[in-house]
């Protein structure tokens, strides 16, 4: 008898999923807004994908749920690494293809190191990514009460800052290593929704935007950052931290938000300094593989 089962995700086990996700709440971020935000099918919009579900066969419990999204993003939740499941993953994958291929692979460290060479075992992506790392994942719950004077150069990016965001986004993926697939048109839509969601910040010295961040992430009372930024020149200012503040002000006292994640690499010892600053703690290691364009 197989150790797993493998099915779509249906509308009628969605809460069990989420008890599931939310049981890994610091590693789920992504999949746990994606199904709360677009649902359980694969759409026209970039980050929906087909949910599935792996059971255990003895006791029909969840121990895994992941999605291909369209972009080609696998988001995995925690799971077994053993060699049947991990071939379950790849049947899944097969299924999408041709329509959609594995471009990158983003969840808890092991199963989606696990899983990315498995995939690369069987030719399904490479072995030496564009972009691999093993970050370190961070947590603030609860978040602490808000300073009583904040800092007057940080506040919300609106729209209208769009030129002067996207110069910093782009040199923030090209310092990072990140493969950049996105279109200057596709970079202001999405902008302007997270604009629109009240879920990105900057400060500035005076006309210019010289640190940002933002909410890649929101589901229920739990968000992800992501995309924190400062411009080299104004490092050692304490930039990054003032817009870090306005997130976790805003964070609890506008969008009802009560835990916070975020990740980092292990190399990046100045800005695990911000976070243990701001009372983070670290919770575990987060898996991030992308494929070159």
């Amino acid at each position: 008898m197989p150790r797993y089962t493998l099915n779509p995700l249906e509308h009628a086990q969605i809460p069990e999923a989420h008890r599931f996700l939310r049981e890994h709440a610091a590693d789920t971020l992504f999949l746990q807004g994606n199904l709360l935000d677009i649902g359980t099918r694969l759409t026209d919009q970039p980050n929906s994908g087909n949910f599935r579900v792996l059971r255990e066969t003895n006791s029909d419990k969840i121990v895994q749920v992941f999605t291909l999204t369209r972009r080609g993003n696998l988001l995995l939740s925690p799971g077994p690494r053993d060699p049947e499941a991990l071939a379950w993953f790849a049947a899944a994958v097969a299924e999408e293809a041709p329509e959609i291929h594995v471009r990158g692979a983003l969840g808890e460290w092991e199963i989606t190191r696990a899983v990315w060479m498995h995939l690369a075992s069987l030719g399904k992506v490479t072995r030496e990514p564009a972009f691999s790392s093993q970050e370190i994942l961070y947590e603030l719950y609860p978040l602490p009460v808000a300073p009583t004077h904040a800092d007057a150069r940080a506040r919300l990016l609106t729209s209208a800052d769009f030129e002067k965001w996207e110069p910093l986004r782009l040199a923030f993926w090209k310092e990072e290593g990140i493969p950049n697939d996105t279109t200057p048109e596709g970079r202001r839509a999405v902008f302007g929704k997270t604009c629109a969601l009240s879920r990105i910040w900057g400060v500035f010295e005076g006309e210019e935007l010289v640190s940002t961040a933002l909410l890649n992430a929101v589901a229920g009372t739990s968000a992800q950052v992501g995309g924190v930024y400062t411009l080299p020149d104004r490092r050692g200012e304490g930039c990054a931290l003032a817009v870090m503040r306005k997130l976790l002000s805003d964070c609890q006292e506008r969008l009802g938000i009560e835990r916070v994640i975020l990740t980092t690499g292990r190399a990046n010892v100045p800005a695990q300094g911000l976070y243990e600053k701001l009372h983070f703690r670290s919770v575990g290691r987060f898996g991030i593989f992308l494929e070159g364009n």
